[in-house]
């Protein structure tokens, strides 16, 4: 009886000793699977996290490399930009001067209209109608023929204006006749013949303004001159002129 008391005593402290056991090891493997299933939730929280930086920081580097690409388009627009308007400014401006130049020089060198035929005539009457006047008085001469031939009362040619009939004094006499051969042998060269030549020139040129005491006048529609001429507008020396 005893013997049977004493084995079931040790058979129930067995089976106590296997469930404690067994309850321990569950408990540990519990914690064991806890521990491991809270550091694999942490890496990948930490996972995410890097993940999540490294999109941002992908994000803010291709910003800022936009933003260097816009800016250095914007600095290369502005630079052509730029380039082009001092093109466009330095073209106007040499256009501007180009223009200006133009107009200076023909206001400076009027354009030759005439022949070496027509200034040695022009000259010849010149030097036999004024010989001894001024200066300006030769030039008058001059821009009243050469009106003659722009009006349409008088013949349009130099010779046609010069050879019309009862016009001119030294055409009859044989005066210009005598000056015309002189200045073809060479010799049409004293002071008042050089003058003549001188103002031949600007008469044929188209000048129609003189300087006389002072006084710029204008001939431009003076179509007559002789010693005493009726209603005179002007008198240069010896001549009258209207």
């Amino acid at each position: 009886m005893k013997l049977r008391k004493l084995l079931v005593c040790v058979l129930t402290a067995a089976v106590l000793f296997g469930t404690t056991g067994v309850t321990t090891y569950a408990a540990e493997k519990d914690n064991t699977t806890a521990a491991i299933a809270t550091e694999e939730e942490s890496t990948s929280e930490d996972k995410k996290v890097s993940i999540t930086e490294k999109k941002e920081v992908k994000e803010v580097t291709k910003s800022t490399e936009t933003k260097v690409v816009t800016t250095t388009k914007k600095e290369t627009t502005t630079a052509k930009t730029t380039k082009t308007t001092k093109k466009e400014t330095v073209k106007k401006s040499t256009k501007s001067t180009t223009k200006k130049t133009i107009k200076k020089s023909t206001k400076k060198s009027p354009a030759r209209k005439y022949t070496s035929s027509d200034l040695k005539l022009m000259s010849s009457i010149i030097f036999c109608e004024a010989g001894a006047e001024p200066y300006a008085g030769k030039v008058a001469v001059g821009i009243v023929v050469k009106n003659r031939m722009e009006s349409k009362s008088f013949p349009s040619t130099l010779k046609g204006v010069i050879y019309q009939k009862y016009q001119f004094g030294p055409v009859r006499n044989g005066a210009l006749k005598k000056a015309l051969a002189k200045y073809e042998s060479g010799k049409f060269t004293s002071s008042y013949q050089k003058s003549s030549i001188r103002a031949a020139k600007t008469a044929l040129s188209g000048e129609k303004k003189i300087t006389y005491k002072g006084r710029k006048l204008n001939l431009n529609k003076y179509l007559y001159f002789s010693g005493r001429v009726s209603n005179a507008k002007l008198t240069i020396g010896g001549h009258q002129f209207k």
